[in-house]
């Protein structure tokens, strides 16, 4: 039987946010982001908690670096989250499992703002894993800023 395709629309960072709390209860194995590197709401990085220590593999490319979001990644790092740095490619993407993705908006100036897309597929969900992974790779570790 072919996979089910669900589709819904998100209006804000905050809606993104709120479903992607609820669904990394259920992450198994890894959860990829590319986000502005605001600080999270509790819940968020709470639940991502729970799930590093499940196993789950977490890895953040923030689109800014700054004295402002600094203490906030350290914080992330230190709880077993692997975080790097890519200037700004203006979306937010969210891949969890390989199997739901989240890709909101994102401009600098309206930082938490954006509007967006829940997409989940597995096909859909593996091409976009691809355009992580090639940002991953040319993203700039950040563990070094902290020693």
């Amino acid at each position: 039987m072919a996979e089910k395709l669900r589709v819904n629309f998100l209006k804000d960072r905050y809606t993104l946010l709120k479903r992607y709390a609820t669904q990394i209860r259920t992450a198994e194995k890894e959860i990829n982001l590319i986000i502005s590197g605001h600080e999270l709401p509790a819940e968020v990085y709470f639940e991502n908690l729970k799930a590093v220590k499940r196993g789950v593999k977490i890895r953040i490319i923030v689109q800014q670096f700054n004295r402002a979001n600094r203490d906030i990644i350290k914080s992330w790092q230190e709880c077993g989250i692997e975080v790097r740095y890519l200037s700004a490619i203006n979306v937010r993407l969210v891949l969890i499992d390989r199997k739901i993705v989240h890709m909101l908006s994102y401009d600098e100036k309206e930082g938490l703002s954006g509007l967006g897309v829940e997409v989940a597929y597995a096909p859909f969900a593996e091409m976009l894993a691809g355009v992580f992974e090639s940002n991953w790779q040319k993203a700039k570790n950040l563990r070094d800023n902290f020693v």
